[in-house]
């Protein structure tokens, strides 16, 4: 969006500034009508004849004409300053509503690749499990102590090794049983 005002049918800011300055002449020529009927009222406020009754008369009709023009300029700054605020708000709102969903997309983002990183990770265990479970499975029995047999003794470091798979695989299982 631009910061430029909305263009109307009729020409947008062209227009609404000459409605402006209508409103601006129009009301001073009533301010004026005012202040010029006022300066005469004083002069005939002595005279106790009829022209004292007209000059009231015409006061009186100028008057609510005049609390109009002051009403409208007084609710039109006020009227306008609510206005901005509630423009700078709406738009302040849309900012961060936009923000809002941009770190919405990118936390489904994040989330369906550490899914998809997870998947991959326990199909990986489970091959690893099931190969470490044949190894440990085919690794060569230690024969007892005191007997004789045609098969060498495994080394202490192959026994511990065997030890250190068989708790690895338990664990192992215990991950993808979860």
């Amino acid at each position: 969006m631009s910061d430029k005002q909305p263009l109307d049918v009729m020409g947008g800011s062209k227009m609404q500034r000459f409605r402006e300055w209508i409103a601006a002449i129009i009301s001073l020529m009533i301010i004026t009508g005012a202040f010029i009927m006022i300066g005469v009222s004083f002069t005939y406020i002595s005279s106790p004849g009829d022209e004292f009754a007209r000059v009231k008369d015409l006061l009186l009709f100028i008057n609510p004409l005049l609390g109009v023009v002051i009403g409208y300029y007084f609710n039109k700054v006020t009227s306008d300053t609510r206005a901005e605020t509630a423009e700078t708000a709406a738009k302040t709102a849309v900012i961060t509503a936009d923000q809002a969903v941009q770190a919405r997309d990118a936390a489904q983002a994040v989330a369906e690749t550490a899914q998809a990183d997870a998947t991959q990770a326990k199909s990986s265990l489970e091959e690893l499990s099931q190969w470490a479970g044949q190894m440990v499975e085919q690794a060569p029995a230690a024969a007892a102590p005191g007997t004789l047999s045609g098969a060498a003794m495994p080394s202490e470091d192959f026994l511990r090794l065997q030890m250190q798979g068989q708790i690895a695989l338990e664990r192992a299982r215990r991950v993808l049983n979860k």
